[in-house]
C-alpha cells in the first residue's frame, strides 16, 4: 500500500490535533498539584462533583487524542472531545472574568496603582480568554472526526474493518 498525499495530510492533521489533548492531559495528570489543580477547575462547573470530574476530563482528553492520532474508534474520540471541548470554553471564560475581578480587588487596596500587577491580570485575562476561543476553535475538527473517522490510514482502516 503506497502512502499518497492525501494520507499524510489525514496523518499530519491526526497527530497534530491529538498532540493538543495528550499534552493537555499529561500536564494535567503527571503529578498530584496538576490532578489537584484540574479537581479545582471542574468545581466552577461540577460543584463536589469535581473529584470524579476533574479526573475524568483528564482521561477523556488522553483518550479522544489517542483515539485520533492512532485511528482506533475516532469518531468516539471525536464525539467524547465535542462534549468535553464547550465544558472547557465555560470554564476558561470564568476563570477570565475571576481574575478581572481578582485584579480590580487588589488594585483597590493599593496605595499607588500597580501597572506590574496590571500587565499580570491582563496576562491571566488573556490566557484564559485564547484558552476558551482554542478549545471553541477546536470543536470543529472534533465534530470532523466524530463523523468523518480518522481517514484512510487509520487502524481499522489498515485491517480492513471499516474502509474509508
Amino acid at each position: 500500500m503506497q502512502l499518497t498525499l492525501a494520507d499524510l495530510a489525514w496523518l499530519i492533521f491526526r497527530a497534530a490535533y491529538s498532540f493538543v489533548f495528550l499534552n493537555a492531559a499529561w500536564q494535567c495528570g503527571k503529578s498530584r498539584a496538576g490532578v489537584e489543580w484540574t479537581i479545582a477547575e471542574a468545581r466552577i462547573l461540577f460543584g463536589e462533583s469535581a473529584r470524579f470530574f476533574g479526573p475524568a476530563g483528564i482521561v477523556v482528553m488522553g483518550a479522544g487524542g489517542l483515539s485520533i492520532l492512532l485511528g482506533f474508534c475516532a469518531e468516539i474520540g471525536g464525539l467524547i472531545l465535542v462534549l468535553f471541548l464547550p465544558l472547557g470554553a465555560v470554564i476558561h471564560l470564568r476563570q477570565r472574568d475571576r481574575a478581572r475581578r481578582v485584579e480590580k480587588e487588589i488594585q483597590a487596596s493599593l496605595s499607588v496603582k500597580s501597572d506590574a500587577l496590571g500587565q499580570l491580570g491582563m496576562s491571566a485575562q488573556l490566557g484564559h480568554y485564547s484558552s476558551a476561543i482554542k478549545n471553541w476553535s477546536l470543536l470543529g475538527p472534533a465534530v470532523f472526526f466524530a463523523v468523518m473517522g480518522s481517514g484512510p490510514r487509520s487502524l481499522l482502516a489498515l485491517w480492513g474493518a471499516f474502509p474509508r
